[in-house]
């Protein structure tokens, strides 16, 4: 999940609605529209689908404080750490790792294009650049973002392996370091109704449209053609936001698996990591405001 990417977070809460308790049996039967591994305890009541400026034409509201605006947080300080490395390195190719030169060669020939073909380079040449691994394999652990460089080597274009996050991630730093604008940039954390499963692409703003810049594809789709994705949340420089709900409801609170194997992938394919631990990664809707790390 792969945000992100990349936030000056701000403070503050939202109130969706009444929390209400359900029962197992409609806990489960509610949390097959989110996750087929998740247990949710509570769930509160959003906004109805609404039409907005946002990705998928759809608005958002900011979602509630917990470990995803603290994941987040943890990437944003990885990118900066890596940022004067990476300006050396552009400024100068004999200060470049290997893994530097490759990234800042995507940058500024990103930087040499505009609109449409700025993205389409981007979105192919990272593609290329990493090969899709899953955090359990790489890392050993369940969920875990990456920035494409990093100050102790374990970048994605460093270790040349990452998961569908981490391409939107390293995508994300691309494009601003080419001079997009951070505002018109969003990590989307979507379900693929495809594919069955969980996913993470970029969202990037041109001509009033949102793009979607996808490692499982070289071509751009316009995020309202793609209507196989459910919008989960948004993440921009500016924090984290829920989409408003495609159902009538929005689980807020989730338990741990009962069962170890429930963290296992639900499926094989590329995103099968990115919210199958959706207690670990929206854990943001876990932890209340006032118990939350301020970043």
């Amino acid at each position: 999940m792969q945000f992100g990417l990349l936030k000056a977070l701000l403070s503050g809460s939202i109130v969706f609605g009444a929390v209400l308790p359900v029962a197992a049996a409609a806990a489960e039967r509610d949390l097959a529209t989110v996750t087929a591994s998740i247990a949710p305890t509570e769930f509160i009541e959003t906004i109805p689908p609404q039409a907005g400026s946002e990705p998928f034409g759809r608005a958002t509201v900011r979602a509630p404080r917990g470990a995803l605006w603290t994941k987040l947080a943890q990437i944003t300080a990885d990118i900066q750490a890596a940022k004067p490395a990476l300006d050396r390195c552009r400024a100068d190719r004999q200060h470049c790792t290997e893994a530097g030169s490759r990234f800042a060669d995507i940058i500024d020939q990103a930087a040499q294009r505009q609109d449409r073909t700025r993205l389409e380079l981007v979105n192919k040449r990272i593609n290329a650049a990493i090969d899709y691994t899953t955090d359990q394999e790489q890392w050993h652990v369940a969920d875990r973002w990456s920035p494409p460089l990093s100050d102790t080597a374990d970048g994605s274009f460093e270790t040349g392996k990452g998961d569908c996050e981490d391409f939107a991630i390293a995508k994300f730093v691309a494009l601003r370091e080419a001079g997009t604008p951070a505002a018109d940039l969003r990590v989307l954390i979507v379900r693929d109704r495809s594919a069955g499963d969980y996913h993470a692409v970029l969202g990037v703003r041109l001509d009033g449209n949102w793009m979607l810049l996808d490692n499982r594809v070289s071509r751009l789709v316009e995020s309202t053609d793609a209507t196989y994705f459910q919008p989960l949340f948004a993440v921009a420089s500016s924090g984290v936001t829920a989409f408003s709900a495609g159902d009538t409801r929005l689980a807020a609170r989730v338990s741990p698996p009962p069962h170890p194997a429930l963290q296992k992938p639900v499926a094989t394919t590329e995103a099968g990591t990115i919210l199958t631990r959706f207690h670990n990664f929206a854990g943001a809707l876990t932890s209340s405001p006032q118990n939350s790390p301020q970043v």
